[in-house]
């Protein structure tokens, strides 16, 4: 468990109990950025671990044996079941996480509870987190952030056009970048990808950034009747944080169609949640590079919070490739994908290296050696293709099927024939990789069946170390 986490209160207005989250990665970078991590000396961090320096040292000891006595084996010309083989590549990868986690505490249970000082922040990341959506829907979406200075207001369009464009750039690690249609609420038909200014700058640090060019047709309602009725009051018209005239995600079909009745936020938590935004707005004057990853820019209308996950009811175990790093945001994430891929390789070529040991049958030294192939090989391949999705951006735009300025749909974007191809290519790789996988791990115990003598001879560590 561990980590960090907070105990929300309930507002004035709601009767719910005190409900304790977890504070994600992303939460944890906010609260860095504006100076609010709590201060924990490192001997705190220490005695939390159920594993001290010698245990830790001992493990590894003990799963290093294994490695050489496989290289005393081989000093000596003794043969190598393909077992060992098989333990060394999994043994090779645990000692690997030891030294990378040496200073990681181990086991810990209780999670470090946040204290009072944050409220405002806190607030803010609840509003953000989809935690607290209705409907799928978050409010803070559809709220515009309004310093006194800097930003421009809505005013700046056109007010007589029926239709005006507008193109909005995502925060980096906003889930809209992953469904932008549902995300925006708009027809897939009206959506244009393009190239945000910004992105060219943030590619040297291979940063995500997305921009959706769309339209809104201001001869009708672009505001939620039940927004209206709230969030164009006293107090809501006050705050730094207020409800957009041009667009509402309440206003979608999709959103109306729910039967569950949409609560206003409290203006107690909106007021903090427009502090903690006046000041994450103040560090991002200081230190531009970093807006994109807080707010959501549309140039003609004004700046919007990103949304991302700062708080979550609990952190998700297994990883995926989807969710593989250190949260949403995820700047390194195709590099973690590259690192596994290469670690893949790596096993391919180390079972690669046993082709020539002992096999009952022909047959299935030919099968090893084809797993082998194949595991290495996909592993190759597949830090290949992350690689160039790193450096060739137009690669990444021809494998996610979007081309600046074509529309979300039609023959321009995911084309039926790209979709089958992709997902033909990747299926039939995840399968053919798993089946060779089980397959070594069957023949590596199958083999033990019929093993030369010498197999169960030890090397003597007397003929390598001077004695008395």
């Amino acid at each position: 468990m561990g980590g960090f986490v907070v105990d929300l209160p309930p507002a004035a207005d709601e009767e719910d109990e005190v409900k304790r989250v977890t504070v994600t990665p992303e939460g944890i970078r906010l609260l860095s950025f504006i100076g609010k991590l709590p201060d924990i000396h490192e001997s705190q961090i220490q005695d939390k671990s159920k594993a001290d320096w010698m245990a830790k040292s001992l493990v590894c000891v003990q799963a290093g044996w294994m490695v050489a006595q496989v290289i005393g084996r081989l000093i000596k010309k003794l043969p190598v079941s393909l077992l060992e083989i098989n333990t060394c590549g999994h043994v090779a990868c645990a000692v690997l996480l030891y030294l990378l986690w040496w200073s990681k505490p181990l086991d810990v249970l209780d999670p470090t509870v946040l204290e009072e000082g944050s409220e405002d922040f806190l607030s803010l990341m609840t509003l953000c987190s989809s935690m607290s959506a209705t409907n799928g829907v978050t409010d803070i979406r559809c709220f515009m952030y309004m310093p006194e200075e800097g930003v421009k207001g809505e005013g700046s369009q056109d007010q007589r056009a029926a239709k005006i464009l507008i193109t909005t750039h995502l925060s980096i690690g906003s889930p809209g970048t992953r469904e932008p249609s549902r995300f925006l609420g708009f027809d897939v038909s009206d959506l244009r990808p393009q190239v945000s200014p910004v992105a060219v700058e943030l590619q040297k640090q291979r940063v995500p950034r997305s921009a959706y060019m769309y339209h809104i047709d201001q001869t009708k309602p672009t505001v939620a009747p039940e927004c209206l009725q709230t969030y164009f009051t006293q107090p809501y018209t006050g705050f730094s944080l207020r409800h957009g005239t041009i667009y509402c995600r309440r206003l979608f079909a999709d959103v109306q169609q729910h039967q569950k009745s949409h609560r206003p936020v409290n203006p107690v938590r909106l007021a903090q949640a427009a502090a903690a935004a006046d000041a994450i707005w103040a560090q991002c004057v200081t230190r531009p590079t970093f807006a994109p990853y807080y707010f959501t820019s549309v140039p003609t209308v004004g700046v919007f919070l990103g949304e991302t996950d700062y708080l979550v009811s609990h952190i998700v175990n297994f990883p995926s490739m989807s969710n593989l790093g250190l949260g949403q945001v995820n700047i390194h994430r195709d590099v973690l994908r590259s690192v596994l891929a290469l670690t893949a390789a790596g096993y391919g070529g180390l079972h690669l290296s046993g082709w020539l040991d002992h096999f009952p049958t022909q047959i299935e030294q030919k099968l090893w050696l084809v797993a082998s192939l194949v595991i290495a090989c996909s592993g190759v391949a597949l830090w290949t293709f992350f690689l160039a999705r790193q450096v060739w951006p137009w690669f990444d735009i021809f494998v996610s099927g979007a081309a600046p300025g074509a529309r979300l749909t039609g023959a321009a974007y995911q084309k039926p024939w790209m979709r089958r191809a992709k997902s033909v290519v990747l299926g039939s790789i995840l399968f053919v990789f798993a089946a060779a996988r089980v397959f070594l791990v069957v023949e590596a115990f199958l083999n033990l069946r019929e093993a030369p003598s010498a197999l169960y001879e030890t090397p003597e560590w007397t003929d390598f170390f001077p004695h008395f």
